[in-house]
């Protein structure tokens, strides 16, 4: 199985996809790399990707209306 393949067999809600169904979403599958604090995707913006964290880690947060943010 390919580097992706496997890496959606480990994800929990994933694993229960047959090996056909993870190749298909493996094939379709776009790696990228984010640097410390790079934005993944904002506040409002539609959704069109599903994101799988190989390595290191993703804070989601949303300034309160004080201008603190809210994780």
């Amino acid at each position: 199985m390919t580097r992706a393949g496997d890496l959606l067999r480990r994800v929990p809600f994933l694993a229960a996809l047959t090996v056909t169904d993870r190749r298909v979403l493996a094939a379709a599958a776009n790696r990228r790399r984010f640097g410390r604090g790079e934005a993944i995707f904002h506040k409002d913006e539609r959704g069109e990707s599903l994101f799988i964290i190989e390595e290191g880690s993703v804070r989601i947060y949303l300034p309160s209306p004080q201008g603190a943010d809210l994780t």
